[in-house]
């Protein structure tokens, strides 16, 4: 009898995932058949919440922005990549970082633009973007964006985001820096913020570019450990269900901690239904 209620119940716990991935590939499929992007012919102004910490590359800041107001009208939020211009290499008068309020007066690029390759406009898509914008660094401010016009998700994404920077601020303390802190951050927190064009070309020369990106491997990792430490000695059916269940919530716990990227949410909904 215990033994058909297990099964019974694996089944239908397997039948509302799988129902569960076939909903959300046809949600996603249904979102880029009717996709539409958001573009402006005139700048105008608008303010948002910054969703990522700044990525430097030379003069260019690149920044990923929940959009919340266009003008004095509160909108719907949506994503958009945004690309400062800085002066000079020297030029840090703004201190942006994740959870900034910002605001600026600047065109909206859709992604359908012909200055948009298909590849880059494919990615932008499937990460939920819906325009481009690019402005000088002149141009932008801090502002404050009220919490009631951010979503509830995108708050706890940002919580998680500020405690990750706590994370990565320790591992300076304890004394990680260069390329070491570079190589430490992109491999257990998904930042990738501190790897410099020559540290990406030493890893994509020699093969092992894949390691700097969160992926199945450094879930494996975690999962096999959490696995051999919480349900290695445990012979109890009800205790080994709970011990899966504390794995999976510690798992998606670590995924949203590194920002949720897509290889990352891959690996851990796969992990999620194996061991379910």
């Amino acid at each position: 009898m215990e033994s058909s209620t297990r099964h019974n119940f694996t089944r239908g716990i397997l039948s509302f995932v799988l129902f569960f991935c076939v909903l959300c590939s046809i949600r996603v499929l249904l979102a880029m058949h009717t996709y539409k992007g958001i573009s402006s012919e005139t700048p105008c102004s608008w303010r948002g919440i910054v969703l990522s910490q700044p990525s430097v590359t030379g003069k260019a800041v690149r920044l990923d922005v929940l959009v919340v107001y266009v003008g004095e009208k509160r909108v719907s939020p949506f994503k958009t990549k945004v690309v400062l211009y800085r002066s000079s290499i020297l030029d840090d008068t703004l201190p942006i970082r994740s959870g900034s309020g910002i605001a600026c007066v600047s065109r909206f690029q859709g992604l359908y633009s012909s200055k948009v390759k298909p590849s880059y406009r494919r990615y932008l898509m499937s990460q939920g973007f819906k325009s481009q914008i690019f402005a000088t660094y002149q141009k932008v401010s801090l502002v404050s964006i009220e919490r009631e016009d951010i979503p509830a998700f995108t708050r706890f994404k940002l919580r998680m985001s500020a405690f990750r920077s706590r994370l990565l601020h320790n591992y300076s303390r304890f004394g990680i820096t260069g390329d070491n802190l570079a190589v430490v951050s992109a491999m257990t927190l998904g930042d990738r913020s501190f790897l410099d064009a020559g540290l990406r070309e030493t890893y994509s020369v020699s093969g092992a570019s894949h390691v700097l990106a969160l992926s199945g491997l450094h879930l494996g990792i975690i999962y096999s450990i959490l696995l051999m430490l919480m349900c290695r000695k445990i012979r109890l059916y009800k205790w080994r269900l709970f011990s899966h269940f504390m794995i999976i919530l510690t798992l998606w716990g670590y995924v949203m901690l590194v920002g949720a990227p897509m290889s990352a949410v891959r690996s851990a909904s796969m992990l999620t239904f194996c061991t379910v």
